[in-house]
């Protein structure tokens, strides 16, 4: 099976994929993609993308796993003030679930796997679009823009986040400019998720 699937052109390869990811997210995305998944979803992102790599980039010289530069930093979430203020551990589902609150996110599929500067694997990542509409009936995940957040764990428990700002991987006219990060804006990204940090601290713990 896997020589049937090296074997197939890399446009099939990502046709298909593309195809499969935007049929799970119209019919079920509401359902699959929810935030309260995204632990589930990394998961099988941490088995399934280090094999598609291995495939995809010996036969082809494409990556899906990449490196998170510390350009990407947005901020440190403290386990020890989250876990007294609502006397849980902090998870990565429950920023995930929190995140959700401030502005629609949800867990990308088309999204290849990450490691941070200090060599840390992602525990989870979503993903929030913006941009006008295509049409005026158009779902919010075909909007041309999306925010991309990924966490980290630290030794320590702290929730490390990151961030940047791209084109929307489910629009076909930005699927290449998804791919190739031809707009790619780290700083953008950042400031974005400072605001939906804003709002998370605001609502959670009682910040000014």
């Amino acid at each position: 099976m896997l020589e049937t699937a090296v074997e197939l052109p890399l446009g099939s390869v990502a046709t298909i994929v593309v195809i499969v990811g935007v049929l799970a997210r119209v019919y079920y995305g509401d359902v699959l993609f929810h935030p309260r998944h995204v632990v589930i979803w990394d998961t099988i992102r941490t088995i399934g993308v280090p094999i598609l790599h291995g495939i995809v980039y010996s036969r082809f010289g494409v990556a899906i796993e990449f490196d998170t530069p510390e350009t990407q930093y947005v901020d440190r979430i403290p386990e020890k003030s989250f876990s007294e203020e609502f006397g849980v551990p902090l998870t990565i589902q429950a920023i995930s679930e929190r995140f959700n609150r401030s502005r629609s996110f949800e867990v990308p599929l088309l999204a290849g796997y990450k490691t941070d500067w200090k060599n840390r694997p992602e525990e989870g990542t979503l993903v929030s679009y913006h941009g006008p509409l295509p049409f005026s009936t158009a779902p919010d995940w075909l909007r041309p823009r999306q925010l991309h957040v990924t966490f980290f764990e630290a030794s320590n428990g702290d929730i490390i986040v990151t961030a940047h700002e791209e084109a929307n991987s489910y629009r076909p006219d930005k699927w290449a400019d998804h791919l190739f990060s031809l707009s790619l804006d780290e700083e953008k990204g950042v400031e974005m998720t400072k605001h939906v940090l804003d709002d998370v601290y605001t609502e959670q713990f009682g910040r000014d």
